[in-house]
């Protein structure tokens, strides 16, 4: 089993890197793509949305923005990236043995990557509007980790899903960028009330946002309860997901 494990976590290097070189090889920006998305989305919403809107943030609104669409683009290119990967390498999953989660957790690692190098703008905005690094910012490994097992559930079982149900492909577009506003990444939902208020509540990933605003912008420690609770929801998530993808996974090639 040991090996197994070990074997595993090889191919999923090893996959992350082939993704990352086919991804931005002969690209003349190469991984500086990875800041154009979150630039030109910021630049839009910073010059257009923001004052028709109208938004009261508390900070600057290009700052407050900007922390909460890395961290969106995180998932929603991990969730973009991960529903075809299987389906794309039929080969590989058509293996008697081979470990398929890693396929899927290969574009979470390939996001994570152009997170990190997109954090560039952050800490261009976060020293231009005078941000100091706080105490707070040691919570920032611990909001990446549970934003990750959120992430790395999600890209399982779109994964799986994709594969069994063609559908989810086409729909997955219409679910992020609904599912973005109804969210706390660009637009502040939290001066929303009655049922919409209730059914936002739900959101997993509002208190992730909070709790990277929280230690970023304010210099605190995230929310107890939210941040708990949706810890412990990442987890299981997590676990969920991994459990349901390999249930199915005797389906996936007859499938392909």
């Amino acid at each position: 089993m040991w090996r197994e494990q070990v074997a595993g976590r090889d191919v999923l290097r090893e996959l992350a890197r082939r993704d990352l070189l086919l991804r931005y090889q002969h690209a003349w920006l190469g991984v500086g793509w990875a800041l154009s998305g979150p630039l030109v989305n910021l630049g839009v919403f910073t010059t257009v949305v923001a004052p028709v809107a109208g938004l009261e943030t508390g900070v600057p609104y290009a700052l407050w923005a900007a922390v909460g669409l890395l961290p969106w683009t995180l998932l929603a290119s991990s969730i973009r990236f991960a529903a075809t990967s299987l389906s794309s390498n039929p080969a590989l999953v058509g293996k008697i043995w081979f470990p398929r989660e890693a396929l899927p957790l290969a574009t979470v690692l390939v996001a994570l990557v152009d997170f990190l190098v997109a954090n560039v703008l952050l800490v261009a905005l976060l020293g231009f509007h005078g941000v100091a690094p706080s105490l707070a910012w040691i919570y920032v490994p611990v909001v990446l980790a549970v934003e990750l097992a959120f992430v790395a559930g999600s890209a399982l079982l779109i994964a799986m899903a994709t594969l069994f149900w063609r559908d989810v492909r086409f729909a997955l577009e219409i679910v992020l960028t609904a599912w973005m506003f109804a969210s706390p990444v660009v637009i502040p939902t939290d001066r929303l009330s009655g049922p919409v208020a209730r059914v936002l509540e739900y959101n997993p990933m509002a208190p992730i946002l909070d709790a990277w605003r929280a230690t970023l912008l304010r210099g605190e420690a995230p929310d107890t309860y939210a941040f708990l609770a949706v810890t412990l929801f990442s987890i299981g998530w997590f676990l969920g997901a991994w459990w349901i993808f390999h249930r199915a996974e005797p389906g996936f090639a007859e499938r392909l």
